[in-house]
């Protein structure tokens, strides 16, 4: 009964408070609009009702989502909105004349449905996802949606263009996850509140493959440092570009925001693109290739390239613990795949002049890392350098090792077989006794062991293996040569199409962007080769997130602490409200009764219980029919009753005859009053009665009494009329005769 009642209790209390927190959750956060360009008066043709327009309407409203959609829609502490929209949208209010103000709903599709409402005039950072939904229209776009594919650095794995068995992590509101769903049937799509939580699943392991757009999902990479992703592929997808939405039936303001957009000078739209770009990567849709008609007809015959790679070439080119190529040269294949769509397959292992033998006889197409020489020339193509880096002369870190090549004339010199420098060493410094090795680190191992007395060596590679391997032991001495290293692709000579796709593809990247590439690798600090080194990023994010889940979980638990002191505070209350009517119900000498819609018995007090004799458990949860089988019509006509009540809803007091078990016939004053739920519909009724009987009885007697009082009257006056008739007939005799 407890229970019950306060389940009862708890869902009204909460249906009563759904309203008011329904309100509290539609109403949207005020944003200032943060815009970093400006143009010199802008010219948008719109006639002259347009302007009038804009002039009474004086804002326009534009509706953003939570959380931050980087770098399109970004949020600071000062209550300000920033990024590609907000730049967009304050041009558009620049060029329109008019004040832009930002409102920002809890999630995309509330903001959607404002837009729907009129609760805002036009929608930021919309594509694909809005372009859906037939009741909105798109703008004018101003920026490229490119669906791109995120996987984790290590993952050896080929990603299949199916992405079978894969677990696709994705924004909720980015694509149709439908559509999603149908592009890749075989893969797992798995829907995240955010960007961040949705690329933090592939870099943790939780996911294997984020699909978002390229802007966004480089700027993720690159601002959050999160080195164990790469963008490995785009997506095959058919998307719409960014731009605003407005609701289908605001035919108005569709073209004047295509009008503002279309005002927008190039040169600022690229401004904008390349400030929030994130670097590392060019403008998606402005630094894809033009390539001719028979580089596309190669691209679409042979999709994917072989690459002759050297697994101990560091750091240019080398194969991971997890078997994965890595280093410079993997890191700009990877943006030659993104501009050209080409996969690259790895063929690794053997030396340089054995790989450099293979792309000559096909069986592989191209080679990740050579430097040219007229030897080398006759064998492979080189494409134009990726790479400039001097030469340098590296020596053991003591006081009697060679300086410079001066120095070294009757020393061991090591150098990697079919360097260009060869030559001109051995002309200019014929003492010189050269090692042949079949790469750089090998070249400094020998430096380090006391059978070579110096190597040559990319600053690059010198640096960078002294740092991991020879920390104290070996050091850069001098340059060597007044030519840099020039690090190329090496590709075979028949392969025309692929040497000039690789060519444009090289052109297309801008010094910054190769600039910060190479920055990865020249730094003089580089990673030990100790566990914690290796993976301190790692386990300091894995202690981050577990302290962030902590934190949920001591806040989740002091939420749930607090709901249970505050539902124990209402038990309590409960009960004693429950032990004060059941105290008082109880404690009535009349009985009263509550039956549900059925008419079934749902509680009585013991009054009621008294009156029949019966017990609580024979009685609870039956009607009165299937209880008074002694007088079935009388029950009969209790249960019939009860039911008109609930139907027609209308209390009903009144007299009447009622038959008890024990054989007495009492009188009673009935009440039965209609009980309603929350949504005012009757559920049940509640009844009792007091007993008249004696009252009745007493009426009964008073009635008799009067009956008796008004038979004497009459017989009196029946006595005194006769006794005035037969009196006055002899008192008319004696009057007569006197």
């Amino acid at each position: 009964m407890i229970t019950t009642a306060f389940i009862r209790f708890a869902m009204i209390f909460w249906m009563s408070l759904l309203p008011q927190i329904a309100v509290a959750l539609d109403e949207p956060h005020a944003l200032r609009l943060l815009g970093h360009s400006r143009i010199d008066t802008p010219q948008v043709a719109l006639d002259e009702s347009d302007w009038r327009w804009l002039r009474e309407r004086r804002t326009l409203l534009m509706g953003v989502s939570a959380p931050d959609y980087a770098p399109f829609d970004l949020t600071n502490n000062n209550d300000e909105l920033e990024g590609i929209t907000a730049d967009f949208a304050a041009l558009v209010g620049q060029a329109l004349h008019i004040s832009i103000e930002v409102r920002r709903y809890d999630t995309r599709d509330e903001v959607i449905e404002a837009l729907k409402q009129g609760g805002v005039d036009f929608l930021g950072s919309a594509n694909g996802y809005e372009a859906a939904d037939p009741q909105l229209l798109l703008s004018r776009s101003y920026a490229n949606d490119q669906p791109t594919l995120v996987t984790r650095s290590g993952d050896s794995q080929v990603l299949n263009d199916d992405l079978a068995g894969k677990r696709v992590a994705m924004l909720y509101h980015y694509m149709q996850p439908d559509a999603v769903r149908a592009f890749y049937p075989q893969a797992q799509l798995e829907l995240f509140a955010s960007t961040f939580e949705a690329i933090g699943a592939v870099a943790f392991g939780r996911a294997d493959v984020y699909l978002g757009d390229a802007i966004s999902s480089n700027y993720l990479i690159n601002r959050n440092h999160l080195n164990n992703v790469r963008m490995a592929d785009f997506s095959g997808l058919e998307v719409n570009p960014f731009a605003f939405a407005v609701a289908r039936e605001n035919t108005r303001l569709l073209p004047i925001l295509n009008a503002a957009l279309e005002a927008i000078p190039a040169s600022e739209q690229m401004e904008i693109l390349r400030r929030w770009s994130g670097g590392n990567l060019g403008i998606i849709g402005v630094d894809r290739l033009h390539l001719s008609a028979s580089e596309q007809r190669w691209v679409q015959k042979n999709p994917r390239v072989r690459v002759a790679v050297l697994n101990d070439f560091l750091p240019l080119s080398f194969i991971g613990d997890q078997g994965q190529f890595e280093g410079l040269s993997a890191e700009v294949l990877s943006r030659i795949s993104l501009r050209t769509g080409l996969k690259f397959d790895v063929v690794p292992g053997g030396s340089l002049p054995r790989q450099i033998n293979i792309v000559s006889a096909g069986t592989a197409d191209m080679l990740a890392v050579v430097t040219p020489s007229a030897e080398r020339a006759e064998k492979v193509r080189f494409t134009r350098p990726y790479l400039t880096n001097p030469f340098v002369l590296v020596t053991r870190n003591g006081p009697n090792s060679p300086l410079t090549l001066e120095d070294m004339v009757g020393k061991r010199l090591a150098m990697v077989v079919g360097n260009g420098l060869h030559e001109d060493i051995a002309k200019n410094f014929p003492g010189v006794m050269f090692v042949d090795v079949e790469n750089p680190q090998q070249a400094m191992a020998l430096v380090a062991n006391g059978d070579a007395d110096g190597a040559v060596n990319s600053l690059i590679s010198a640096r960078y293996l002294i740092t991991r391997y020879y920390r104290d032991r070996l050091r850069v001495s001098s340059t060597v040569g007044i030519e840099p290293a020039r690090v190329t692709f090496g590709v075979n000579r028949s392969q025309l199409e692929l040497y000039s796709i690789l060519d444009k593809a090289l052109l297309s990247i801008t010094p910054q962007e190769m600039d910060e590439l190479i920055g990865q690798w020249r730094s003089e600090v580089i990673i030990e080769d100790s566990y914690w080194l290796r993976y301190r990023n790692v386990i300091l994010q894995g202690f981050g997130l577990a302290a962030l889940l902590l934190a949920i979980t001591l806040g989740w638990a002091i939420y749930l602490r607090s709901l249970i002191r505050k539902r124990l505070q209402a038990e309590r209350a409960l009960s004693d409200q429950m032990r004060f009517m059941s105290v008082l119900i109880d404690g009535t000498p009349h009985p009263i009764y509550v039956r549900d819609r059925q008419g079934r018995l749902m509680a009585c007090n013991n009054a009621y219980l008294d009156v029949f004799g019966y017990k609580l458990e024979d009685v609870i949860g039956r009607t009165v029919v299937e209880t008074d089988i002694e007088n079935p019509p009388q029950a009969r006509s209790f249960h019939d009753d009860y039911l008109r009540l609930m139907a027609g809803g209308e209390p009903q007091i009144h007299d009447r005859i009622l038959k008890v078990p024990n054989g007495d016939v009492l009188t009673i004053y009935q009440w039965m009053l209609p009980y309603r739920d929350g949504d005012e519909k009757v559920v049940g009724m509640i009844a009792g009665w007091v007993d008249v009987s004696e009252r009745h009885r007493l009426l009964g007697q008073l009635q008799e009494a009067k009956d008796d009082a008004d038979a004497a009257n009459r017989a009196k006056t029946t006595f005194l009329a006769t006794m005035s008739h037969e009196i006055r007939t002899p008192m008319n005799a004696m009057i007569g005769q006197i």
